[in-house]
């Protein structure tokens, strides 16, 4: 029974961490399957909402003009805790270029835990909190960790599904 129960919640687990796409039947009277992963390369970024980890409010529209990279999460998947050494790497080498690091955590049980989570793993970038799930809902997020990089102009120029190195990035394309 102990096996059983470990094999579902670990099947569980990877299944909200790896889906990368969702199906539909029709879309705008396209008939036959069409995959729907979310807001894609080329898209204007919409204006959203932001709520930090004490849920005070703030715009998207704050960052217009900068190159934003914007990262959703949680502090219950693998991929995510992964990545996470190198987005924190990565914000301390190049926070001074102006490029904007949002962290969006998906965790739905509190605030105050995922809050509990940076304070301990010493975490500095901006992380956030997806606060009633909606910008998640206005992404479309299936799979985390998602990260979609935003030029200056709110255009998405990439989009990457699953946890990557983030030391590897060449923050020069985000200021084409």
């Amino acid at each position: 029974m102990k096996k059983a129960l470990f094999l579902l919640i670990t099947v569980i687990v990877f299944a909200a961490c790896g889906s990368e796409e969702v199906k539909s039947k029709e879309i705008k009277g396209i008939k036959g399957p069409k995959i729907i992963t979310g807001i894609e390369i080329g898209n204007k970024i919409p204006d959203f909402v932001l709520y930090d980890l004490k849920l005070n409010k703030r715009e998207f529209v704050e960052f217009k003009g900068k190159p934003v990279i914007l990262n959703f999460w949680a502090t219950w998947c693998p991929p995510c805790r992964e990545e996470m050494p190198s987005i924190e790497s990565f914000y301390k080498k190049n926070k001074e270029k102006g490029v904007e690091v949002i962290a969006v955590s998906v965790d739905q049980e509190s605030n105050e835990k995922v809050a509990e989570f940076i304070k301990s793993e010493g975490y500095s970038f901006p992380v956030y909190y997806d606060y009633g799930a909606t910008l998640s809902r206005t992404f479309f997020i299936r799979s985390i960790p998602t990260t979609y990089f935003i030029d200056r102009n709110g255009i998405i120029i990439d989009k990457k599904i699953g946890g990557f190195d983030w030391n590897t990035i060449d923050v020069n394309f985000l200021f084409k």
